[in-house]
């Protein structure tokens, strides 16, 4: 499990594991979906599973075509998250495996942070601190 801490290249990072790259990419965020393919790397025969599609016309995956069968690349998704995939997904922070990167900003943050969550640039939660300035 990585964490997002900002040390380096999270996509270099996950491809240091084994020097290929990610077996599979669970998304369970659709702000997330344009670069879950950068973790599959050079790994052949990865798959994404995109959990809760995002609204139409809302992404699009930005990417050479010529990937997903020459890497024999698979995206699967679903409309909205199904049991099981609920239940994995809570598998994983039942055992410690997902943890919440909350960024606290102050008050005067809240136009930019929205406008940085509407983009997708915000990995983890953004609270905003009415208290603080």
């Amino acid at each position: 499990m990585l964490e997002l801490d900002g040390r380096g290249s999270l996509t270099g990072r996950v491809a240091g594991f084994d020097g290929i790259g990610a077996h599979g990419v669970l998304v369970t965020v659709y702000q997330a979906y344009n670069g879950s393919i950068s973790y599959i790397a050079d790994r052949i025969g990865g798959k994404i599973m995109c959990i809760a599609l995002p609204p139409a016309g809302k992404i699009t995956l930005g990417t050479d075509p010529n990937i997903f069968p020459s890497q024999n690349l698979s995206i699967i998704g679903t409309l909205v998250a199904i049991i099981q995939d609920t239940a994995a997904a809570l598998e994983y922070a039942r055992r410690g495996q997902l943890k919440s990167i909350p960024k606290v900003r102050g008050l005067r943050a809240m136009p930019e942070s929205a406008q940085q969550l509407r983009r997708g640039e915000v990995a983890g939660r953004v609270v905003i601190d009415y208290n603080k300035e």
